[in-house]
């Protein structure tokens, strides 16, 4: 059994990075709707799971821990997370040594961490 932690964007965050708007102000037409963005998973036994996400987030550690700042972080049953106390319990779980990789995903280590390089759930 495992859970899944997802970031919550603005819409208005996403349509900027995506669509490159020009020549409006970006809250004139877009409302304030919160898009997911899978970042990990936590299973038993298991190291944490991290989405890699194509890149377009983050591609180190220390990136992954900056882009989380201000995020709005919640899990699969919806409870919310700072950025801080997920990532002091993520460095702390890494602790462990009985935990194991990722079995059968494709994935590339960044920093001593497993990120996967398509989708998982």
């Amino acid at each position: 059994m495992g859970m899944n932690y997802y970031v919550y964007i603005p819409i208005v965050e996403i349509a900027i990075n995506e669509i490159k708007l020009s020549g409006f102000d970006k809250y004139d037409f877009l409302d304030y709707k919160k898009y997911p963005v899978h970042i990990c998973k936590s299973s038993i036994g298991w190291k944490i799971h991290f989405a890699y996400n194509e890149g377009k987030y983050y591609k180190t550690w220390k990136e992954f821990k900056k882009w989380l700042k201000d995020k709005i972080i919640k899990d699969e049953n919806h409870v919310e997370y700072s950025s801080e106390d997920l990532i002091n319990w993520i460095e702390e779980r890494d602790k462990d040594e009985t935990l194991l990789p990722p079995a059968d995903f494709e994935y590339i280590l960044l920093d001593g961490r497993y990120f996967l390089l398509r989708w998982f759930a």
